[in-house]
């Protein structure tokens, strides 16, 4: 008994996925979804764990509050910090 012979043919190249189901706008869109979500991940892990604010005294000094009136309240809980501004009395 012979054997049939069948071909295989293959599909057109652009019928072929290459990335699986998705689309191009989808790659580019899980793309870009997963980079946003790396930076942010990244940006609260450097604000948790590597920046380091200014030692006192060694900070910004802003003119406009050496200007105005910026003063501290002191209470046995916290450190209050307010600006005076108006003309109504002390």
């Amino acid at each position: 008994m012979k054997r049939k012979k069948s071909t295989i043919t293959e599909p057109y190249a652009s019928s072929v996925p290459r990335f699986g189901r998705l689309r191009r706008w989808q790659r580019v869109a899980l793309a870009l979804f997963v980079t946003l979500i790396a930076l942010l991940i990244g940006g609260v892990l450097y604000g948790a764990y590597g920046y380091q604010p200014p030692e006192a005294g060694r900070g910004y000094d802003s003119p406009y509050l050496q200007q105005v009136g910026s003063r501290f309240v002191e209470t046995p809980v916290a450190r209050f910090h307010y600006v005076h501004a108006g003309k109504a009395r002390r």
